[in-house]
């Protein structure tokens, strides 16, 4: 279970990547099925991962432009 602190602002939980404590809520993480993902937006969005796959679809989708604007 992920470590959490209550705090003037409300309860905070710990990013499993950073480990920095932010606010519980969909500001500081991503949602998942109704459910904070494990790690902040801001590790998420640095995650090699995250970044191969918006490259990847980036690539597919200057290809689809490509093939229309030949054809």
């Amino acid at each position: 279970m992920r470590k959490s602190i209550e705090t003037e602002l409300g309860t905070e939980v710990q990013c499993a990547a950073c480990k920095n404590f932010w606010p519980a809520d969909g500001e500081f993480y991503f949602m998942d099925r109704g459910r904070l993902r494990s790690r902040c937006r801001a590790c998420e969005k640095d995650s090699p991962t995250r970044q191969a796959f918006w490259a990847k679809r980036q690539q597919q989708r200057n290809e689809g432009r490509n093939t229309i604007a030949t054809a």
